[in-house]
């Protein structure tokens, strides 16, 4: 059995958690200020919710097997056996993949299923939060990120909007998630503005996503069937995009660099 910690860090409001433990849970008076949490209960598909609400003071409880998924606030802090955990630690089973929604600038809607279990991540905080239902995500990036962990594959993804989508870490083209075809991006292109600013136009003949591992997203440089419009002063712009380059117009002094 691992002992579990919640830590209301002496906040001044009320925070809920819910923890959901495949396996068994049981309540631990011992470790907790205030009594125990206040609800241990077993689900209809075999697993355990373990919830509470917390203001300052600590609560606790004992399990066997594995934390699945959780949340909690983000100010509250977490202990299991007597250790201190970060929140991306909370969930001790591990998953076969992750996916990641990066937003690029503007609002982008994305919805996707998988065959398999299907969590949000733990460290997306409150951003992910009712973003999970069963074997499927939906909701909406516009700066921010949010990260999933399944098994199995996706089976369907649905994306609006210019947010990037990674799977396992490699970017991949989001409408061909579920389909059976290749979703990697092999080809990647940036453009490194040095002092002046410098405009620039391309086209590919295949997809074309900003890429934020590249370099910077903004706003202001737009994607339209396969074509780029933008410009960059001193930082530098990044793409990811299969097919081949079909078209290149610069003006500026900005370096490009790309493999195709």
């Amino acid at each position: 059995w691992h002992s579990f910690v919640i830590d209301g860090v002496d906040s001044s409001t009320w925070t809920d958690y819910e923890f959901i433990v495949d396996g068994e849970a049981r309540e631990n008076t011992e470790l907790s200020e205030y009594g125990s949490v206040n609800t241990i209960e077993s689900l209809n598909d075999g697993t355990v919710r373990v919830a509470g609400t917390i203001r300052s003071g600590v609560d606790a409880f004992d399990y066997a097997g594995y934390v699945r998924s959780f949340t909690a606030g983000s100010d509250v802090l977490f202990e299991r056996d007597g250790e201190p955990i970060g929140r991306d630690e909370v969930v001790d089973r591990e998953f076969e993949h992750d996916l990641r929604v990066v937003g690029t600038g503007t609002a982008s809607e994305y919805e996707f299923t998988v065959d398999g279990e299907l969590v949000a991540d733990p460290a997306c905080g409150d951003v992910c939060v009712d973003t999970v239902s069963g074997a499927s995500a939906a909701g909406e990036v516009s700066s921010e990120a949010v990260r999933f962990l399944f098994d199995g594959s996706v089976t369907e993804f649905a994306l609006e909007g210019d947010a990037a989508v990674y799977v396992d870490g490699t970017q991949v083209d989001a409408f061909l998630l579920g389909t059976g075809e290749d979703p990697v991006l092999d080809n990647w292109l940036t453009v490194d503005g040095v002092e002046s600013e410098t405009s620039y136009q391309f086209s590919v003949s295949g997809s074309l996503y900003k890429s934020p591992d590249l370099g910077s997203t903004e706003a202001d440089d737009t994607i339209s069937g396969g074509m780029v419009v933008g410009s960059v002063t001193d930082d530098v712009d990044g793409y990811r995009f299969s097919g081949n380059l079909t078209m290149m117009r610069i003006q500026g002094t900005a370096d490009l660099e790309f493999n195709e």
